[in-house]
């Protein structure tokens, strides 16, 4: 059995399963748990914290082969856990350099923990990052090889909006409603209090009318670009329908519970939501859609509370808007109550001598 690949190793297979060594069977059942794994791209933190248990004490029996093939199919999953990417990344470069560079972000305790005890290239991959955390840059700072990436350590970086967030939730603790505009900065914290704030304005409004209808031909449509996996068109008929630019649309999309918002602001259903997410999740490429949280804003988050969220990312002043249509919405419910009291109060006969008919207008 020693000459067996670890690429062919299955324990559903029948060929040798009742024959291979204990290191083996966990190549093998590595292999069977991830791939049954990265099939859904859902999955509740039970089922990550699950997976992840299963998976590290494994690891030690694997060799460069099935840790590259690991971290492939576990780094574009959003659901992977990061414990198993921070081991594969701490004991093989090559898996580090694709974990590394690859996922747009990374928790602050794990940059901590690689940049405590990952190796002199890891380390210099970790100094690159652009949202490379403050406890991390100073763990980094203090490792007796810095000098090698200190270059890369003072480098200027993109700021983080996330900070100007934070600020303003400690300055303005009675208006979360003014952080909307931040939502996607905002770490998960600071999300939880807008959304919370959002709901609780749309129940206060929840007894006014209402002048935005579904956008039904949209939803339709985004569907079929998502099953089509055209990001492209996609993110065109995402601005068109929400009346903004294309790189707006697209920060959207890359943000997923912001996508998710934007869905039920057209009216999509939860179902046809989740489809959407399930299509845009198998582009191929470099593209990724996350769903961090996402379960939460289609079980929880209104349409109403998401339609004032994504205005507000967008720009647009929500309250304004909804003033001019619901000025246009009054208008033409009065024209109509006109219209059918004057049917009311007038026979058939006299209808049909309206002032609008020429051809019966008196003469004189």
């Amino acid at each position: 059995m020693s000459d067996v690949p670890s690429s062919d190793l299955r324990l559903s297979d029948d060929r040798w399963s009742e024959r291979l060594t204990r290191s083996q069977k966990h190549i093998a059942l590595i292999r069977d748990l991830t791939e049954f794994y990265v099939q859904k791209p859902f999955h509740s933190q039970s089922e990550q914290h699950q997976y992840q248990e299963l998976i590290l004490p494994m690891l030690a029996d694997t060799d460069a082969p099935l840790r590259l093939w690991l971290s492939r199919q576990l780094v574009p999953h959003p659901a992977a856990p990061w414990l198993v990417l921070a081991a594969l990344a701490l004991v093989d470069e090559t898996c580090a350099a694709l974990i590394v560079s690859q996922r747009e972000k990374m928790p602050d305790a794990i940059q901590l923990e690689l940049a405590r005890m990952g190796s002199l290239s890891l380390a210099t991959l970790l100094a690159q990052r652009a949202d490379l955390t403050p406890s991390a840059h100073d763990m980094l700072s203090k490792r007796p090889d810095a000098e090698h990436y200190s270059a890369l350590l003072k480098a200027p970086r993109q700021p983080n909006r996330s900070v100007k967030a934070a600020s303003l939730l400690t300055t303005e603790p009675n208006d979360p409603l003014a952080l909307m505009p931040l939502f996607l900065e905002a770490n998960s914290h600071q999300r939880g209090q807008i959304l919370l704030a959002a709901e609780r304005e749309a129940l206060r409004l929840a007894n006014a009318p209402d002048a935005r209808g579904l956008d039904i031909k949209a939803c339709i449509e985004l569907i079929t670009h998502a099953k089509a996996r055209n990001i492209d068109l996609f993110t065109q008929r995402l601005s068109q329908a929400l009346s903004c630019q294309p790189e707006q649309s697209l920060a959207l999309i890359r943000d997923g519970q912001a996508l998710a918002m934007a869905l039920l602001a057209l009216g999509m259903p939860t179902n046809s939501c989740l489809e959407v997410f399930t299509y845009l999740h198998d582009l191929s490429g470099d593209f990724s859609v996350p769903i961090e949280g996402l379960d939460h804003v289609l079980e929880h988050v209104s349409r109403r509370a998401a339609r004032m969220i994504v205005r507000s990312i967008l720009g647009i002043d929500w309250h304004a808007s909804g003033s001019k249509a619901m000025a246009h919405l009054q208008e033409s419910h009065k024209a109509a109550l006109q219209s059918r009291t004057w049917e009311r109060d007038h026979t058939p006969a006299e209808q049909s001598r309206t002032p609008s008919d020429h051809r019966l207008r008196p003469t004189g």
